[in-house]
């Protein structure tokens, strides 16, 4: 994505995996020190290799951790129904997607690489298996309208995720948005200092010309007084 450093090859230049062993061996010694109620898997994208991902969690299963609740972040366009399936054995679990926008034109831009048609696949499928739903979006793009925005909303209600976030983009350096903002002259004649990117700050002062920000802190609003979905 451009407003991601994770697929960035400057950044990383080499990738490495942990084994399913190695992954389980860590989950049980961190929960021999404290008995956590709930694991997080802090990837990128835990089901990118579902083999690798489905074999930690019968393993975890295998080990008695079923009364844990998950946490998993993931992407719309390879969630698994046997992941799903295997998921759906442990007390709880939230699938966090990033959903990001609803409009075609802006997920071209910001190079997500999903469609509506994927996401809608994916929410449908973690509903069938009972598993709670979480979903990004992300505001303040360059070139983005209030009609973007407004299928971005329409969607999010549509979808009744049982947790919701609304991001505001910060263009990071080493990203492609940030080589887009800077090519174009669109960063703040201002600017001095990393303390922008932090969001209180873009939404506060704004951050790329052009953005009406007093519009993007209306629709931030907005999207986060949708929790009266859940």
């Amino acid at each position: 994505c451009t407003y991601c450093v994770s697929g960035e090859k400057r950044f990383y230049k080499r990738l490495r995996f942990r084994s399913p062993a190695h992954v389980l061996r860590e989950i049980k010694q961190a929960y021999a020190t404290i008995p956590f109620p709930q694991l997080l898997f802090l990837d990128v994208n835990a089901t990118s290799r579902p083999e690798v991902f489905n074999e930690i969690l019968e393993r975890m299963l295998a080990e008695g951790f079923e009364h844990l609740d998950l946490i998993v972040q993931n992407r719309v366009d390879d969630l698994q129904e046997s992941t799903c399936r295997l998921l759906a054995k442990f007390n709880g679990v939230l699938l966090w997607f990033g959903i990001e926008s609803a409009s075609p034109r802006m997920l071209e831009f910001i190079n997500k690489g999903t469609n509506l048609a994927e996401a809608k696949k994916a929410v449908a499928l973690a509903r069938r298996y009972n598993l709670k739903i979480g979903a990004n979006a992300l505001i303040g793009v360059p070139t983005e309208t209030d009609e973007d925005l407004e299928m971005t909303f329409k969607f999010i209600a549509d979808i009744r995720p049982d947790r919701f976030y609304c991001n505001i983009l910060s263009p990071f350096p080493g990203t492609k948005i940030h080589a887009y903002v800077k090519e174009n002259g669109l960063f703040p004649d201002d600017f001095d200092s990393c303390e922008r990117y932090e969001i209180r700050n873009v939404l506060e002062k704004g951050f790329i010309k052009g953005i009406d920000y007093d519009n993007i802190r209306l629709w931030h609003r907005i999207f986060l007084s949708m929790h009266f979905l859940n």
